[in-house]
């Protein structure tokens, strides 16, 4: 393999992914993504659900209603990592964290879409593209951002060609201003002035 997608659910910048046309897609790609994902979970090569299992069967934890019969379907044909091993779902593979640490020299992942792009890091593709993706810098997303923006360098500083969406936020210029004293510095296009 020598491409892979990471995948995740926003629809700003999933427009331009090509699992909206399969048929056009060459065989050097690998998809990884979420289970959870309504659209495209059944295309996914290798799926990940990081969440602790306890908490997933709870009403709280916003999954479809027959969401262990389709990781376990999902199981029979493609890849599917979880925390750990679970009796509820045979198929699916704990993901290998320890060997991941191993090759990638940190243990910061904090979503499973992080999981996801630090084993698309260790199988050394010439490009990792990322689609739907942009955690844009609120709710939940505030924490888990750096983390994917530290890990997208990550594999750009071992050489791999990152590709973002131009649709995502990632690793983009953020105009929000900046508060300096009883001043606020807005910077339209790049910090500081050159």
């Amino acid at each position: 393999m020598s491409k892979i997608g990471v995948v995740g659910m926003s629809s700003v910048s999933l427009q331009d992914c090509p699992l909206h046309n399969p048929l056009e897609i060459d065989d050097d790609w690998l998809f990884y993504g979420l289970p959870w994902h309504e659209e495209f979970y059944q295309l996914f090569d290798v799926c990940f659900e990081m969440h602790p299992w306890e908490e997933l069967k709870k009403s709280h934890a916003r999954r479809p209603v027959e969401y262990k019969e389709r990781l376990n379907w999902l199981s029979q044909s493609q890849k599917v990592y979880m925390q750990k091993a679970v009796g509820d779902v045979p198929g699916a593979e704990a993901y290998p964290l320890g060997d991941i640490v191993g090759q990638l020299g940190i243990d910061y992942f904090n979503s499973s879409i992080a999981y996801a792009m630090a084993m698309a890091i260790c199988n050394k593709p010439s490009e990792i593209s990322i689609w739907g993706v942009d955690m844009t810098a609120t709710e939940e997303y505030a924490v888990q951002r750096p983390n994917m923006e530290f890990l997208i360098g990550l594999a750009v500083g071992r050489g791999i060609d990152v590709k973002i969406s131009n649709y995502s936020p990632l690793c983009k210029f953020d105009t929000t201003g900046i508060h300096l004293g009883n001043m606020e510095m807005e910077y339209k296009e790049r910090y500081g002035w050159l």
